[in-house]
């Protein structure tokens, strides 16, 4: 029986669903004796590995602080985030830069020329999005822009203020304005700022998130347009890899990325950009 921990927080569907498809490489091999250590509310508690002695862990590796504790552990690791450059681990991730290419030509087949993009400024992740974005639109763009949320500003108990800066920084972006969110549990911020400056979705701001997370989706009003990665196929393929890795089989490549299923288009996506300022006050009306 081959015992594997299992570093993967459940607060956000993407989280669930890389358990899910690790769940579902259990069923076809049912030799594994899974440790899955998590703190309030699902999220990932290292800590949980120092008793822990076993012979392969997966983890999202999304601090330098995971790193060091997997790597005390010195046994095989493959790493479902890819957000450490440090790590040397393999790693098995969605493609974030197959991600941004959506959103922009979904964007771009609507007929925006001003782009915008609201990501993390210290998640690997969202900085590739927001860069393969920014490079498929450049063409096409009259003005792209960015904004970052930094590493204390992704707390809860910012919402209130990042929302209030947020409306500041879309108040003064030009119009209609096509804007991608890097994570959906961000999109209910920028409706709000919305909300508060008046704009019209998505007449006058075109929302697309990713993750296809429902319950921030559904939140929305209207309900936001998301990009739902394969994160499904990225635990199946970890655990597949960290199998064959157990078995003694040679390593193939260190990254692989899975591309992304679809974009959901819903209302807060789903209209062409309108620069006729009458016609948006007539819908309005």
């Amino acid at each position: 029986m081959k015992r594997v921990a299992i570093l993967v927080e459940t607060t956000l569907a993407s989280g669930r669903s890389i358990l899910n498809g690790i769940s579902r490489y259990l069923q076809e091999q049912d030799d594994w004796s899974i440790f899955h250590p998590t703190g309030y509310q699902g999220s990932i508690e290292p800590t949980g590995l120092d008793q822990w002695q076993g012979d392969g862990i997966i983890a999202r590796i999304s601090s330098k602080r995971i790193l060091e504790f997997v790597s005390r552990k010195n046994v095989p690791v493959v790493d479902v985030i890819g957000n450490v450059p440090e790590s040397d681990y393999p790693i098995v991730k969605c493609d974030d830069e197959a991600i941004g290419k959506m959103v922009a030509n979904h964007f771009i087949s609507f007929g925006h020329r001003h782009f915008a993009f609201l990501g993390l400024s210290d998640e690997r992740w969202s900085l590739e999005r927001e860069a393969a974005f920014t490079e498929a639109v450049r063409d096409r763009a009259q003005s792209v822009k960015q904004y970052h949320l930094g590493p204390e500003e992704k707390r809860a108990g910012y919402w209130n203020e990042n929302v209030q800066n947020i409306t500041d920084w879309i108040s003064g972006l030009p119009k209609p304005l096509a804007l991608m969110v890097g994570s959906d549990q961000f999109g209910p911020m920028v409706m709000k700022a919305c909300q508060r400056l008046d704009l019209l979705i998505p007449e006058m701001v075109s929302v697309v998130g990713v993750d296809n997370d429902m319950p921030f989706c559904e939140l929305c009003r209207p309900q936001l347009s998301s990009v739902e990665p394969d994160q499904t196929r990225v635990g199946y393929e970890a655990a597949r890899l960290l199998d064959s890795i157990l078995a003694g089989e040679s390593s193939p490549a260190r990254q692989i990325a899975t591309p992304p299923l679809t974009l959901h288009a819903r209302p807060s996506s789903d209209s062409a950009a309108l620069d006729d300022p009458s016609l948006v006050k007539a819908i309005q009306h």
